[in-house]
């Protein structure tokens, strides 16, 4: 009997054979990595369809020092490179909903597919050590302290007058007589969308009164024994400006009397504003008795015109020079025929 012949075949351990695989896996991973396509987003266009880039400005541009947000090499959150030119992009979707639920988190609002599918504006901040050709501009909105109306001054005013200060409770004191007809009825007409966009200025924060004076002076609100001070509301300024389209011009024309009623309501600043009509200037004492009852409010007056060029020092000028007020002189020709 021939004895049996047992060749031993060496046997490769199980956990081996395990990391080669892995090691097999991972090498491929890290190839296909490497090798992400660059996809070039021009202007307005894009020349390959890619999803939506969380992007990450990694400030390597080969034609400029990282562009300052237009231009320049981003990376996705897949490892996918993108070489972003120009500032607007129309970005088809690749991984919508993966995308879209990464965006969701990161902002806390909720986003949906829908958002997704629209063109997007490319804003982005970078920066970088390149050397390059690149140029670009842009157009912004900057948000800073100061009123641009001047003397810390408030943004509420009728033409070209503005009221100082902090005032926050405003008198509208305006001419509505006869002479404020001619020409064209164009007088009264701009004299009142001045006064109801010198209203839609206003906040609830403020307060306004309204005069319309002829020759007796009308306190919108007192005939429902109100004090004829009321909030800037959306509910009152609505009446109000009801109040102001309705009146007509008639009467004659007595300054004092309007002036008087309009300082009995304490306001910060009185916006008075008439066509001076000369049956009724104040005399130098009835001026001074203004002045003195007033008592620090100022008085801005507007004053419509016949003539092209503002007249010579009158009564009216010196009544916004005396309490700290502002004069604007407004001539009637340059409002448009309706």
């Amino acid at each position: 009997m021939q004895p049996e012949n047992h060749t031993s075949t060496p046997s490769v351990p199980s956990w081996l054979g395990s990391v080669v695989v892995h090691l097999f896996f991972l090498l491929l991973l890290l190839l296909t990595f490497k090798a992400a396509p660059i996809k070039q987003i021009r202007g307005d266009r894009v020349t390959e369809p890619v999803g939506i880039v969380l992007r990450t400005g990694t400030g390597e541009n080969s034609s400029g020092g990282g562009g300052g947000g237009a231009g320049g090499l981003y990376t996705d959150r897949h490892n996918t490179r993108y070489t972003v030119e120009g500032n607007v992009a129309t970005i088809s979707p690749a991984d919508v909903t993966d995308a879209v639920q990464e965006i969701s988190r990161l902002s806390g609002s909720v986003f949906t597919p829908q958002d997704a599918l629209r063109p997007l504006a490319a804003s982005t901040t970078g920066s970088g050590d390149g050397i390059g050709n690149g140029s670009g501009g842009g157009i912004g909105d900057g948000v800073g302290p100061g009123s641009g109306f001047g003397d810390g001054g408030s943004k509420i005013g009728v033409f070209r007058t503005r009221a100082k200060g902090s005032a926050s409770h405003f008198a509208f004191v305006f001419d509505v007589s006869a002479s404020m007809r001619e020409p064209d009825m164009r007088p009264i007409r701009e004299s009142q969308e001045a006064l109801l966009a010198a209203l839609d200025a206003m906040d609830e924060t403020q307060k306004f009164s309204i005069i319309l004076f002829n020759d007796r002076p009308e306190v919108y609100g007192l005939a429902n024994y109100n004090t004829g001070v009321f909030g800037a509301t959306d509910a009152q300024l609505a009446m109000a400006k009801g109040y102001v389209r309705g009146k007509l011009p008639s009467g004659g024309t007595n300054h004092y009397r309007a002036l008087e009623a309009g300082i009995k309501l304490k306001p910060d600043a009185i916006f008075y504003l008439t066509d001076g009509a000369e049956e009724s200037v104040l005399t130098p004492g009835q001026l001074q008795e203004i002045v003195q009852l007033a008592k620090g409010i100022q008085i801005n007056v507007i004053q419509f015109g016949a003539g092209v060029k503002e007249p010579a020092m009158n009564f009216l000028k010196q009544l916004a020079d005396q309490t700290g007020g502002q004069f604007d002189y407004v001539s009637v020709h340059q409002f448009p025929k309706r």
